[in-house]
């Protein structure tokens, strides 16, 4: 894609970007080490330091580049809607899987509980309910897309969902909002995030309390401090009570499962019924 596109244009755009960003130092790997992160992501880190090395350590340019012309796509898909039949009857939807570290605290891949990798875009057009220029710093999850798309579309609820309608967050973005976004990576791993606050709990007891208010990068972890107890005990009872087991890991034992004779599972399985 960015071989079509105008070079001149091309370093335009990147270099908006890293303006309004505002951030990115001449250091490839930044910051100090903050929190345990123990997500097991030694040997994708290794594989990102080699992929930063080929690319002359150049890593936000050739991200950012692109974001941009990404950018610009949506843009001109967005013109051509507008100049369409259909643009008074489609809902526009534009959102991201996740985010990305570009070298902040020493990590160079999405694997983290933290607000970089955490935090996506996530953009509604629906005419009729949205209207044009508004904004809401209300968190919410992807988990909140399937329910919104639904009552939108006008079909009945699905009960049993996580996620929650945002439909009345469209129509009025300022509303009070008190559902924080939560954010799970593997098993027991949690994070939740208010407007003020990202409180991060690990599997193995780790804890992590950021102050967006003071904090927007996230550098300094005020999970320790005696202060903090009363809101990090208000945060812990919004996080999941009970934790399914990982996929990957049912998957396995389900393969291990067949692997084992008929006969000997039919055994293994009456007698797992008996009283």
């Amino acid at each position: 894609l960015l071989a079509v596109a105008d070079k001149a244009h091309r370093w335009t755009l990147l270099e908006e970007g890293v303006r309004q960003l505002g951030w990115f130092p001449t250091s490839p790997f930044f910051g100090p080490a903050v929190g345990s992160n123990p997500l097991g992501v030694e040997g994708y880190k290794t594989l990102a330091y080699e992929i930063a090395e080929d690319l002359d350590w150049q890593v936000p340019d050739w991200c950012l580049l692109p974001v941009c012309y990404g950018d610009a796509l949506v843009g001109r898909i967005i013109a051509a809607l507008d100049a369409s039949p259909a643009a008074k009857n489609t809902i526009v939807v534009v959102w991201s899987d996740h985010g990305w570290h570009l070298g902040e605290k020493q990590h160079l891949h999405k694997f983290t509980l933290w607000e970089r990798s955490t935090r996506v875009p996530f953009i509604v057009m629906a005419p009729g309910v949205t209207r044009a220029g508004t904004r809401s710093v209300r968190p919410v999850g992807l988990v909140d897309l399937f329910p919104t798309l639904n009552e939108l579309c006008g079909l009945p609820p699905v009960p049993t969902l996580d996620g929650q309608s945002l439909v009345p967050l469209l129509r009025d973005p300022a509303r009070t909002w008190e559902r924080p976004a939560l954010t799970t990576h593997g098993l027991g791993n949690h994070a939740l995030r208010n407007e003020r606050w990202r409180y991060i709990r690990y599997v193995d007891g780790g804890e992590e309390l950021y102050d967006h208010r003071t904090d927007p990068y996230e550098w300094t972890n005020l999970a320790t401090r005696p202060e903090h107890a009363a809101l990090k005990t208000t945060l812990a009872a919004l996080m999941p009570q009970t934790n399914h087991e990982e996929v990957g890991t049912a998957r396995a034992e389900e393969k291990k499962e067949k692997k084992i004779p008929k006969k000997e599972r039919t055994e293994k399985k009456a007698a797992a019924q008996k009283p």
